[in-house]
């Protein structure tokens, strides 16, 4: 039975979906702008390589502390004051560069903060999304928030480009600003309590003879030990996120192909990003068109095998030695049908976790969840970078493919779970 969206539960996707608009778009100018600072006018990759690992090592750190937050603590407050703090950030960049120019020190400092308000905010976004919207409409608003994030995403960095081009990096710190109070005031008016259930009692906070540090481990650690204790949710997340692994080296060859291998041009290596992330915004208008999907582990069983031989055909202009017509036609081909099956493949991972954890554990999971994606993939990204810089493509490529085919017929196989 099909159940109609509520007046409030349609105020709550009106501003979900702008807030998300306007924050990805805001975050993705900004991004390129401090990328393009770092890279060219500073002439260095290893400033630019810093201010990554800023990033990534305060995300992998927080991440689980965040998962207990979330679980907690008030989620619409984490989230409100959090994006407060992210806001204040950047207003506080604004003001220093406009009145003592860009300074490494400064955007290192913006970047840390960020990341660590970042990780606590998106966790409790992801925690909340059920309690927001009815679990039959979880489908329809995932695919309609992935469709915007990517169409967000592809057009930051044109904008970010532009901006930056012909104004001030002030500017393009304004216009993030402006962007930031824009979700924030939609985020603000957002329902977060719509749909959600009764969550158990706990005296984390109230209990003034604990020791807060190894209550936060304990609580850590019974994330984990719970994803672990329900079949379904530890085979979706640790599977899936071991045939990622696999699948990374898709995120890395074709770059490699069309700049080192093909000689494309920047231009056309953007053309073949931009085709590539309309897979995601196509298949996002599907989902959110199409009836519900039923059979969640049979999607991704078969999305997973597609992917698996689109793995397999990805290097094949390396060794056909076509015209660049050609190799721009398939690439563009290849890559937007793997990442509408991506998209496809990722609305029943995430509805799983929220129709399978209890609302009062979704914190520690989502968490779990980064933690173990943010450990393990770049990782996978260093390991087929380097493959790929020996000379070795189609080899690595077909055992991956191999590797994914057998883990998801072995494991996302719905009967396991009857």
């Amino acid at each position: 039975m099909k159940y109609d969206m509520t007046l409030t539960e349609k105020q709550n996707l009106t501003a979900y979906l702008i807030s998300i608009a306007t924050i990805t778009i805001g975050g993705s100018v900004y991004n390129f702008a401090i990328s393009y600072f770092l890279l060219n006018e500073t002439g260095s990759a290893l400033y630019f390589s810093i201010n990554l690992a800023i990033s990534s090592i305060t995300f992998l750190i927080i991440t689980p502390f965040s998962g207990v937050l979330t679980d907690f603590l008030n989620r619409r407050n984490i989230i409100i004051y959090g994006e407060f703090i992210l806001m204040l950030s950047i207003l506080l960049l604004f003001i220093v560069t406009y009145f003592y120019g860009l300074s490494l020190f400064s955007i290192y400092i913006v970047t840390f903060i960020r990341s660590l308000f970042n990780a606590i905010v998106n966790n409790a976004f992801s925690a909340s999304v059920s309690n927001m919207f009815h679990i039959d409409n979880l489908q329809k608003v995932l695919g309609l928030s992935s469709s915007i994030q990517s169409s967000a995403t592809f057009l930051g960095p044109i904008l970010g480009g532009l901006l930056f081009g012909i104004s001030s990096f002030e500017l393009v710190l304004f216009i993030f600003l402006l962007l930031s109070l824009i979700s924030f005031l939609f985020d603000y008016s957002i329902n977060f309590e719509l749909f959600k259930k009764e969550n158990i009692s706990n005296n984390f906070i109230t209990d003034s003879k604990i020791n807060y540090f190894k209550k936060f481990l304990d609580e850590i650690k019974s994330g984990f030990k719970y994803l672990v204790s329900v079949p379904i949710l530890s085979t979706v997340i640790f599977v899936g996120v071991f045939i990622n692994f696999f699948n990374a080296g898709d995120m890395v060859l074709p770059e490699k192909m069309m700049i080192n291998v093909l000689d494309f041009s920047p231009i056309q290596v953007g053309i073949v990003n931009g085709i590539m992330a309309c897979g995601t915004v196509v298949a996002g208008i599907y989902l959110a068109n199409t009836k519900k999907i039923e059979n969640h582990l049979n999607v991704m069983r078969w999305g997973f095998i597609i992917c698996a031989f689109i793995t397999i055909l990805i290097p094949i202009p390396i060794y056909l030695e076509k015209h660049f017509q050609f190799n721009f036609l398939y690439l563009s081909t290849i890559l937007f049908v793997k990442f509408f099956v991506l998209a496809l493949i990722n609305v029943p991972f995430i509805r799983i976790i929220h129709e399978e954890t209890e609302d009062y554990m979704k914190g520690r999971v989502f968490s779990g969840l980064g933690v173990i994606s943010s450990a393990i993939i770049p990782i996978a990204f260093i390991l087929y970078g380097f493959i790929y810089d020996l000379g070795f493509y189609f080899l690595p490529n077909i055992i991956s493919a191999v590797i994914i085919i057998l883990l998801s017929i072995i494991y996302f196989n719905p009967k396991k779970f009857i």
